[in-house]
This record gives structure tokens, sequence and C-alpha cells, in this order.
């Protein structure tokens, strides 16, 4: 037996009215107040884009039943026993990882850059050896880079300011990402916050906006 986890959630609990991974059974154990979700999978295969798909159906489904907290993909153990024994050892911090997220959503968005900054460093003579053109590139290349983290790290001011949602935020993941901002908010506020992050970004063209969500507490389940 191979068991994938799902989510973590509170006992009493039983599955969602959906099969596992590839069709395989879902399987829940429980110790003290707590159960986790997982499928029965032979192998420990590796994963598909459609099983992370899969995976997200699952979660979604534990999520609108309770508060849950989604498990990294993949994270296996060996048997039911094994589960249970990880539920009662780590009992303290998961239930404090529940609390922190009951009742509440995950709000992501992503800002993708519209445009690249160009250096704003003053036009140099042409450089005379090849050593003065790569500093003189170097500098500018380097100023860029600079530029693009303030423009970032305004933008992350802007949306942080005021709210008094827990959130987590990545500055320049990507050459083509501003940020990547991930939102704890009470579920049924998550249309209202994105409404009024929406109308902080209309001042800001240089970044388009990405949204996903309002979904399961995927940036916030630490202790999972």
């Amino acid at each position: 037996m191979s068991l994938l986890i799902h989510a973590i959630t509170r006992a009493p609990a039983s599955p969602p009215a959906l099969a596992g991974l590839r069709g395989a059974p879902l399987v829940v154990a429980s110790s003290a107040d707590l159960c986790a979700c997982a499928t029965d999978l032979p192998d420990r295969p590796t994963l598909s884009r459609e099983d992370l798909y899969a995976h997200h159906a699952i979660v979604e489904a534990i999520w609108r039943q309770s508060a849950c907290l989604p498990a990294r993909l993949p994270t296996w153990v060996d048997s039911v026993q094994a589960l249970e024994s990880l539920l009662t050892v780590r009992a303290e911090g998961l239930a404090h990882s529940l609390a922190l997220v009951e009742g509440q959503a995950e709000l992501a968005l992503t800002l993708l850059w519209t445009d690249t900054p160009s250096s704003d460093l003053p036009a140099e003579p042409p450089a005379q050896t090849p050593g003065r053109a790569y500093l003189q590139t170097r500098r500018r290349e380097v100023r860029a880079e600079e530029q693009l983290r303030e423009r970032a790290e305004a933008l992350a001011a802007t949306l942080e300011h005021g709210l008094a949602s827990r959130s987590r935020i990545a500055l320049l993941p990507s050459d083509s990402v501003a940020l990547s901002l991930a939102l704890l908010t009470p579920r049924e506020a998550a249309s209202n916050l994105q409404a009024a992050l929406e109308k902080r970004l209309t001042e800001h063209p240089d970044v388009h906006p990405i949204w996903n969500g309002p979904w399961p507490p995927y940036s916030f389940a630490d202790a999972a």
C-alpha cells in the first residue's frame, strides 16, 4: 500500500463524493481530533498534470465541507497506520494550522509585466576596449534589474497597504512576473477583496493581473 495524502482536516470526516487519483479508492485515517484523506496508489507512480488537477478537485471538495490543510504534492506514506501515527505526532501543529485557516480561502494574484524597463543611466561614449564594453553593458543590466525590483516593491506596497488579510508574496519569481501574491481571506469576503485590489491596479498599466481562487489555503498549510 502507498497512500498519497491530499488534505488534513478535523475528525470526524468522510471522503468527498469523488474517486481518488486514477480511479483508485480514497482512504480516511483518523487520530484523536484529526483525519487525513488519501488515495491508495500502488508503486508510487510518477504523477502527471491530470493527477495534479484531480488532487486539486479532491482537496477542494474536502475544503467545501470543512477547513482543511492541503498536503504538498506528492506526500506519501506506506500505510494507514503510518498516516495515523503522523497525525498523532504532529497533532498540536496541525490543529494550530487548522484553526488559522478556519472559514478562510486563499486568493492568488500573479502580476505579469507588460513592458520591461530600460536603464536610466546616461549615455556613455563608445567603449574602446572589449573590457570597457563589457563593464558598460553590465552596468546597464544591473541598473535595469534594480529598477525592476524597485517597481515590484512599489507594487507590493500598493497591494498590501492597509490589508487585514495575511499575505505571502514573492517578488520577481521569473523574468515575466513582477510578483506572486497569496492572500488568506474569509471566504465570503474574497470577491470584495479582489475588487478592491483590482481598483488599486488600475493605476499600474505596466502589469497584467491573473487571479486564481478563491480556493483551499495551499500557501498557508505550513504544518501539513
